[in-house]
């Protein structure tokens, strides 16, 4: 029984190492049919994504010949069982010679995909999306939705910050500047995009403005409100079985400056906006694909400009009567989140945007609008917290 099992340990291997190399191709083509969605199968307008496409195709013989080496060096594990393994069980057990076949047979079809680019016969997966560790040596996550998107997280260490700004510093909303201490969180690592929101709300993304905000599936999505983006993250905790929510400011502020690898930048990442943020004067007037910008000490990016983002907590003018249990404890929200879905008091939100000065891209810079209102520069990202 251990040659029978040695033997088919290594073909468990060797599938596992093709069907990644499979994944990766498969998610390229996905995503180019996501762009030939988004132009109604028209030509593409961008410059950039035409090239994306053409490398893609130049480069599909080469992905090819990749994924037959490994399914060759698959092959060699007949050669070194020169029998017929019989699985344990009903006595009709399956041999090792049929599983290589059957695992030929489906890679055949997936090549022919990969080097056609058939976008009609792209299959679309309908599993519920799967949270996996899929970088640890960076500590991101990554959620698997539906149609091949993806959504990262970037884990957030526990610890404490001061949060806000000293008082011969920022606006009066920024003070007085105190300490909190957080529970570890997973947060974002970029704003929630086009191809994500539809993902998981079946409908289009920024589907209520102008169509500059649809150009990229990438783009951050807007126009969404306080309650739809709390609707996104309660369908998302349905699906995962996960506490998925908005990040409270004190969440949000804390993985702004980076957490406990924190340099003091003023904006999120740098001292020098134009590297980490799209704001009013570098933007041209639109937003733009997320992860562009340089990232922050903790790998997360955009949290400067770009689009503003809601926080669960309610609006308060200042952190003069900020709750010792609240600085005790960040994960939790500041004011009544308890509404029915048409509530319209104050919100915050944080980050600027690609609309406003640069001013508004630093860390502890606030802002507010009713949680109903929508806004072409409002989006929002994720948060999961453990406590």
């Amino acid at each position: 029984m251990k040659p029978f099992m040695g033997s088919f340990q290594d073909l468990l291997t060797n599938v596992s190492k093709v069907d990644k190399e499979l994944s990766k191709a498969m998610n390229e083509i996905q995503n180019i049919a996501n762009l030939l969605e988004a132009q109604q199968f028209g030509s593409i307008e961008s410059d950039r994504e035409s090239l994306r496409i053409a490398n893609f195709l130049a480069t599909g013989d080469m992905k090819k010949d990749r994924l037959q080496d490994a399914l060759d060096r698959m092959g060699n594990i007949q050669m070194q069982a020169d029998f017929d393994a019989q699985m344990m069980g009903s006595g009709k057990g399956v041999t090792i010679s049929d599983c290589l076949a059957n695992i030929r047979e489906f890679l055949d079809l997936k090549l022919e995909a990969i080097t056609e680019i058939d976008v009609p016969a792209i299959a679309i997966n309908e599993n519920e999306p799967e949270l996996s560790d899929t970088h640890s040596s960076d500590d991101s996550l990554t959620l698997h939705l539906d149609n091949g998107v993806r959504l990262e997280l970037v884990r957030v260490p526990a610890g404490k910050f001061m949060m806000g700004s000293p008082s011969h510093e920022g606006n009066d909303d920024e003070h007085p500047q105190h300490q909190v201490n957080l529970q570890e969180f997973l947060i974002g690592k970029y704003p929630v995009t086009n191809a994500q929101w539809q993902a998981v709300m079946k409908t289009k993304g920024s589907a209520n403005c102008d169509t500059k905000f649809r150009n990229d599936f990438q783009q951050p999505v807007v126009g969404v409100s306080w309650h739809e983006a709390r609707a996104f993250c309660e369908k998302l905790s349905e699906q995962t079985g996960k506490h998925i929510k908005l990040p409270t400011e004190a969440e949000w502020e804390y993985a702004a400056r980076g957490a406990n690898q924190s340099k003091g930048f003023t904006y999120v990442g740098s001292n020098n906006r134009d590297d980490v943020a799209w704001y009013g004067d570098n933007s041209d007037g639109v937003t733009h694909s997320v992860g562009q910008k340089k990232p922050n000490e903790l790998g997360i990016y955009d949290m400067s400009g770009n689009v503003w983002e809601w926080c669960l907590d309610e609006w308060h003018n200042s952190y003069v009567d900020k709750p010792e249990t609240l600085k005790n404890n960040g994960n939790n929200p500041w004011g009544d989140i308890s509404t029915n879905g048409s509530g319209n008091h104050s919100r915050a939100l944080r980050g600027g945007s690609w609309y406003n000065s640069a001013g508004s891209c630093r860390t502890s810079y606030r802002s507010r609008v009713g949680a109903c209102d929508l806004g072409n520069f409002f989006g929002f990202r994720i948060c999961i917290s453990f406590s």
